[in-house]
């Protein structure tokens, strides 16, 4: 199972970018690594969620709380998350 960031694509900024990331991940990407490495794709969706650090407090009241509350600041802010669920062939 593998979870990343969904990224936006888009045009380049003309700027440094602070993250410095050397890879865009998408579904493509991800399935072509895997496939190329022995794997069987099972499943491919997105998970909606953010804030994970930020409202953990929320999660020592009740944790169907807190995941309501990263479910809609990901909708809010239009944060999303990869999941690529895989088994080695």
């Amino acid at each position: 199972m593998i979870v990343v960031p969904h990224e936006r694509h888009g045009r380049a900024k003309f700027e440094l970018d602070l993250n410095q990331h050397l890879y865009m991940w998408n579904f493509q990407n991800l399935n072509n690594l895997l496939l190329v490495n022995g794997f069987e794709i099972v499943e491919n969706k997105y998970l909606r969620g953010a804030g994970y650090n930020k409202l953990l407090w929320l999660e020592k009241i009740n944790f169907k709380l807190y995941w309501w509350a990263t479910n809609i600041l990901s909708r809010l802010t239009g944060i999303k998350e990869i999941l690529v669920v895989a088994r080695k062939k």
